[in-house]
């Protein structure tokens, strides 16, 4: 179905690219196709007003298309073309979760790099190492100092 041929009280399926969800609204208008003035083509449109969960927001979309995007919202009165982009995210994901070994060997092989070519990265990591060795001495320093308070404190109450 064609955005020119939707009715009022038609469902609509809205698919959140970014968090990978689903909502189902409805079309709350009987959209009439006209020119788009505002952007100077001579392209005919259809301003939609779509009500999900108690809110109703107005998209416009060309008449002669099934499917219309708005930053990360693929919108369709088709449950089928959401359904392929649903597949294409999925696909993507899958690709991307192929590449995470290469992607963990390549940032540990780059820190390598840098200690051997980067001064300042060798430098600002040997501090790091520097200031983690002194932070767990004056652990140390502060555990041996409390249990000496401590058998103090024993000895004290033992007198």
């Amino acid at each position: 179905m064609l955005f020119r041929d939707v009715k009022q009280g038609y469902p609509v399926y809205i698919f959140d690219r970014k968090d990978v969800s689903v909502k189902v609204g409805k079309v709350t208008n009987s959209p009439l196709p006209h020119f788009d003035v505002k952007m100077g083509t001579n392209q005919m449109v259809v301003d939609l007003n779509v009500e999900t969960d108690g809110h109703t927001v107005s998209y416009v979309f060309a008449d002669t298309g099934e499917v219309g995007y708005a930053n990360e919202l693929v919108i369709s009165v088709n449950k089928e073309v959401i359904l392929r982009e649903i597949e294409n995210v999925e696909n993507q994901a899958e690709e991307a979760l192929k590449m995470t070994d290469y992607y963990k060997d390549a940032v540990k092989k780059c820190k390598e790099l840098q200690k051997v070519y980067s001064q300042e990265y060798k430098e600002r990591t040997e501090a790091a190492e520097r200031m983690a060795a002194l932070e767990n001495k004056v652990d140390k320093l502060v555990e041996s100092f409390s249990s000496l308070v401590g058998r103090m404190d024993k000895e004290r109450s033992i007198r």
